[in-house]
């Protein structure tokens, strides 16, 4: 039987960081005051604490099933958890004036909440590995085929910690193919493997049925491994028609209905609050642009947007009028068409502000893939297909690409940012949203827009 992890283990690890934040949080109120009170203040403030992380908990997914492939990863994800926790906290704290704790009280309780916890994570990880160096390995395999798909099959199994495979042999399918059906069998059968897999680019069809033959006669678990990449946002399924096998690869769809109304919440109350409040930042700007040069303070652009219905994107006006009479151009270093005031609101993102009104309307996201023109999108899917499936999103504002990779001024560079865009369709939580915006303001205070 294959080790694996308890199906109770993570709901168990869930119910321990709860009792080790409260704790953490109840020891570092009783250090500071040299005694516990359990006054309403204090109650009322551990009872916004536990909503808070049950609430980000639910919407990040962390329940789900996550394998302990590295333990530096867990601390990482688990540093992530209690930062974005805590930022909710504060805001709390900060937007409805509640004043239930210091900042050495926060302090200190987090720290040692960090602490605790990853000692458990460090407990569970060691507990994984003694546990699967004491089991038998039992999930024993061979390998047919192709030795590049094999290689990389292999490859995608040994990290998988979840798992104990030991590979009993590896056979080419050349080599499969020039022995004799009884050597062939009697070598599996000496082996004796709990599954067979035949790696393919182009599969034999009298190797492909011969291995099935003997695995039946063996009761060995027969599986066909094909040089197929899958993206990782894609879904695969396998369908039968007749006697063919037809793999059906679908989009994983990325945002629940809950997902998509928090997310559309967000933006709606995030957009208005910057509208409203940074009011006199847009007036300034606005004025600025228009005495600086001439021209219009807005510029629009047609843009595609969520699934591929274009519409037209506001900007505060960086560039001399009339930019692009030799048709679409991307910016480039030391652009002549950049106006010396379209410098700084370039290098500062604050060209992009007036984009909260496209994603007030429900055009754009705060949060999303960057949109581009069609004359570029084009060309980028002749490179990789896979960006039309970053249409299933509203674009953004702001995006996982613009803040770790940047303005992409050419469409090598397009396909290169892509990867980021996809990084994020496939993890798309309110966690990460938080973590790109405060990147993105990151990159506006340190000037490093373009």
């Amino acid at each position: 039987m294959t080790l694996k992890y308890s199906r109770y283990l993570y709901l168990l690890l869930f119910i321990a960081d709860l009792v080790a934040l409260n704790a953490s949080l109840i020891v570092s109120h009783t250090l500071i005051h040299e005694i516990y009170t359990d006054s309403k203040i204090t109650v009322l403030f551990l009872c916004i604490v536990n909503v808070t992380w049950v609430v980000n908990s639910i919407q990040s997914q962390s329940l789900r099933p996550r394998l302990v492939a590295k333990l530096s990863d867990n601390l990482i994800y688990l540093a992530k958890a209690i930062f974005y926790h805590l930022l909710c906290i504060g805001s709390i704290i900060y937007f409805f004036k509640i004043n239930l704790v210091s900042r050495t009280e926060l302090t200190l309780g987090y720290s040692m909440f960090f602490i605790s916890v990853a000692f458990l994570r460090f407990l569970v990880y060691t507990r994984v590995l003694y546990k699967r160096s004491k089991a038998p390995v039992k999930d024993r395999m061979i390998v047919i085929g192709e030795e590049d798909v094999a290689i990389r099959f292999i490859d995608t199994l040994t990290r998988d910690i979840s798992r104990d495979y030991q590979l009993m042999d590896f056979i080419s399918q050349k080599n499969a193919l020039d022995m004799p059906f009884w050597d062939l069998s009697q070598k599996i059968s000496s082996l004796r493997p709990h599954r067979i897999y035949m790696c393919v680019v182009k599969a034999d069809d009298y190797l492909l049925k011969q291995i099935s033959a003997i695995a039946e006669n063996l009761d060995i678990e027969f599986k066909v491994v094909t040089d197929v990449v899958l993206n990782s946002v894609h879904a695969v399924s396998l369908e039968r028609y007749g006697n063919l096998p037809v793999l059906n690869i679908t989009s994983e769809h990325c945002l629940s209905p809950e997902k998509m109304f928090l997310k559309r919440t967000f933006d709606i109350l995030f957009s208005a609050l910057v509208m409203v409040a940074g009011a006199p930042v847009f007036a300034i700007v606005a004025l600025i642009t228009k005495l600086s040069s001439k021209g219009p303070v807005f510029y629009r652009q047609e843009r595609v947007g969520l699934g591929g219905r274009t519409f037209k994107i506001i900007k505060f006006r960086s560039m001399i009028t009339n930019s692009e009479t030799a048709g679409p151009q991307l910016t480039i270093n030391n652009d002549p068409r950049i106006t010396k005031w379209g410098y700084f609101i370039r290098k500062t993102r604050l060209d992009e502000l007036p984009q909260f009104w496209n994603v007030f309307k429900g055009e754009m996201s705060v949060v999303g893939p960057r949109p581009e023109r069609r004359y570029f999108i084009d060309q980028i899917i002749q490179r990789d297909p896979t960006y039309a499936t970053l249409l299933k999103l509203k674009p953004g504002i702001t995006s996982l690409g613009q803040v770790h990779y940047g303005y992409a001024d050419s469409i090598d560079k397009m396909c290169e940012r892509l990867q980021y865009d996809l990084h994020y369709l496939k993890n798309v939580d309110f966690k990460a949203d938080l973590s790109i915006i405060y990147g993105t303001v990151r990159v506006m205070v340190q000037g490093k827009g373009k």
